[in-house]
């Protein structure tokens, strides 16, 4: 594994209302008019399981494809609410993390 990229979490950081660590490595970088989108690759819980993607958006680039990250994040999210095709009401969430710098 590669040593960390870029930490936005300083050493005796007390996590607020709506904020969360993100540890992983990050799987690809994009750039979006002012904005870095991250796809961050998180390690699974165990060898039986799947690792989780999340999606980090920051202003400026946490690091490079293959570098790991430790970066404080708060949600964005929004209802995806839409009628299903047995015609029911499915109540959903969308979002992404976006980096605290």
């Amino acid at each position: 594994m590669n040593s960390p990229a870029v930490s936005a979490l300083p050493a005796a950081q007390t996590l607020k209302v709506n904020q969360i660590v993100i540890q992983g490595r990050i799987d690809h970088v994009s750039k979006f008019e002012d904005k870095f989108e991250h796809v961050v690759l998180t390690p699974a819980p165990d060898e039986y399981s799947k690792p989780s993607y999340m999606r980090v958006n920051s202003s400026s680039r946490l690091g490079q494809k293959g570098d790991d990250v430790k970066v404080l994040c708060t949600f964005n999210g929004w209802p995806n609410n839409y009628t299903n095709k047995n015609n029911e009401m499915v109540h959903d969430v969308k979002g992404f993390f976006i980096a605290v710098e």
